[in-house]
């Protein structure tokens, strides 16, 4: 059975993830990331998430999301493929989802990353600098609004 709950307020949607078996989110192609994949995940929620955003970079087609391209009919072959899933595989696939976004994702894993970048960027030559400065700058942008989403619901 699918059950379309509305629109929900942030906190609501973390809250019920866990709940839930499937999380929609065929956007725009053109999705930087799509947090709210990772945060599903992390919970142990399969995403049927358009293909070529940039959390799919992070997840495995038939694994622990589904990967769709942004049209109707493969958003339907997606939902009728997880109705048509045995409990034991789609438990597999929320368990898979969970370890990746826990192991991949975790902000005490990319803080070392960044301080190594850190790092490295102040002994390089000037241009190797100025290109990994930009890319930490990138990361501590994700890193901030990680942290104040935990922040948020602390």
């Amino acid at each position: 059975m699918i059950n379309y709950k509305g629109v929900l307020t942030k906190e609501e949607m973390i809250g019920r993830f866990g709940c839930y078996d499937v999380m929609l989110f065929p956007t725009w192609e053109r999705e930087p990331f799509g947090f709210t994949v990772s945060e599903a995940a992390a919970a142990g929620c399969i995403s049927i998430m358009t293909s070529c955003i940039g959390a799919a970079e992070w997840f495995f087609d038939g694994v622990d999301c589904l990967k769709i391209s942004r049209s109707v009919s493969s958003l339907e072959k997606a939902m009728l493929q997880i109705l048509e899933t045995r409990p034991e595989t789609l438990t597999r696939m929320k368990n898979a989802a969970r370890t990746n976004a826990r192991v991949n994702l975790a902000v005490n894993r990319w803080a070392r990353v960044i301080e190594a970048e850190c790092t490295g960027a102040a002994v390089c030559n000037a241009a190797v600098r100025a290109k990994m400065v930009s890319q930490v700058e990138a990361a501590f942008l994700v890193m901030s609004d990680l942290w104040r989403s935990q922040l948020d619901r602390q």
